[in-house]
């Protein structure tokens, strides 16, 4: 827990943040797969080879990226990918210099980075998916892939990881579904609570000396009914979500 002492005037003495630990990709040792022509990805339940038009395709950009299958078109040897426009422009120039560092290094593929609003792009991920016309990489979050992976809509990882690529990511990054790999994460996002230690002193709430001295759940249920009827704050948490 991470006590903070600043705005005085906040409205929420408790607080959810969710801070992104940054991680590279591994130089996109999984865009290896072609996007066009002969497809490279082997034929199996739920992906189908049909001349030029492949159903199969690519590696894992963000949150999560993930192989769809997919009968889009694409110039030979490009790799189309879809990713939902976030809210931080340093967070997009960041996957735009990875694009840009990818299709500089080398001459064989090609990028074609498609950015979607992001309140519609569930939305688009299963039109697309129900018109069998699905990019050739998407960016998901980790949380979404084993239902995406359960409804046939992408390509298991685990023909095209190296030992060494797998060894080289967090486990929490790793998007599995009944054993099988379906999406590796960028980054590892970490979940904290934060609160005001001036509130918690001032209605006699223990104040965790560190990560082996944490609230316990019914220690963190007293302390949000404690605050709650208080009446001086608008609700006792505030929590971030999408």
């Amino acid at each position: 827990m991470k006590m903070e002492e600043s705005r005085p005037d906040v409205q929420n003495p408790i607080r959810h943040a969710n801070s992104l630990q940054w991680k590279e990709s591994q130089e996109n040792k999984m865009l290896q797969s072609k996007c066009s022509g002969a497809p490279v990805v082997p034929e199996r339940r739920g992906v189908k080879k049909e001349g030029t038009v492949w159903k199969a395709v690519a590696s894992l950009l963000l949150s999560t990226a993930v192989l769809a299958p997919s009968s889009a078109l694409a110039e030979p040897g490009e790799i189309t990918v879809w990713r939902h426009i976030g809210d931080l422009q340093a967070e997009m120039d960041t996957f735009a210099s990875f694009v840009k560092g990818f299709n500089e290094s080398q001459s064989d593929w090609k990028i074609k980075w498609e950015e979607l609003p992001q309140k519609s792009y569930s939305d688009s991920i299963n039109a697309a998916a129900l018109s069998n016309n699905l990019p050739c990489v998407i960016d998901v979050d980790g949380p979404l892939i084993p239902n995406y992976a359960w409804s046939g809509n992408l390509i298991s990882l685990d023909d095209y990881m190296t030992p060494e690529l797998r060894s080289e990511m967090l486990p929490s990054t790793i998007g599995s579904y009944n054993g099988n790999v379906y999406g590796l994460g960028q980054f590892e996002a970490s979940l904290a609570i934060w609160a005001r230690k001036s509130v918690l002193e001032k209605y006699g709430i223990r104040i965790p000396t560190g990560v082996d001295d944490p609230w316990s759940k019914d220690e963190f249920d007293a302390a949000l009914a404690t605050l709650k009827d208080s009446g001086e704050f608008e609700t006792a948490i505030d929590l971030f979500t999408f």
